[in-house]
């Protein structure tokens, strides 16, 4: 008896297996990269959107006819809870991000706080006031800021601007 076809068959056999493992292992890298672009513009998203729906409370604040502090109250409610929002995606982002983008986030929460802190620590709302206007230009600035460098993270082209007047449409 011949050990070829033996042999041929352990041959063939240990190559199908490698092929195997090496598909299971490309496939499983392709799913893990597949997850992590999801989860990334899940989280780029939401932490986009958490810093619009304070940006619009800001602004509603600044417009509002006849201020009184129901109002005021409501907003900073509103835009507390978009800030605490922003801040729990925050911590995800400085997991799965890449460092360019977590710093561009970190960026844009300090514009927003600041913003905040300009808005809702004083007796009025600062409807004509120059530090107001300067952390609202920084805002715009670190929001613009962050869509480029989490486009760039994903690969995607340039961004349109983010017009100003857009933030929030109503009371």
């Amino acid at each position: 008896m011949s050990v070829v076809p033996s042999v041929i068959s352990a041959v063939a056999a240990s190559l199908a297996a490698a092929f195997a493992g090496a598909t299971l292992y490309i496939s499983g890298r392709r799913e893990n990269r597949k997850w992590l672009r999801e989860a990334l513009i899940d989280a780029y998203v939401e932490y986009l959107d958490a810093s619009f729906a304070s940006r619009g409370a800001y602004a509603r604040i600044a417009r509002v006819d006849g201020y009184d502090a129901g109002t005021c109250t409501e907003m900073q409610a509103r835009t507390d809870e978009a800030y605490c929002a922003q801040a729990v995606v925050l911590t995800r982002l400085r997991l799965i991000a890449p460092g360019k983008v977590v710093s561009a986030a970190e960026a844009l929460h300090l514009a927003d706080g600041a913003v905040m802190r300009t808005t809702f620590e004083r007796e009025r709302p600062p409807i004509d006031d120059d530090e107001w206007a300067a952390a609202r230009d920084k805002q715009h600035v670190a929001q613009e800021h962050f869509i480029r460098v989490t486009r760039q993270s994903l690969r995607l082209g340039q961004a349109s601007p983010v017009m100003r007047g857009f933030e929030f449409p109503g009371p």
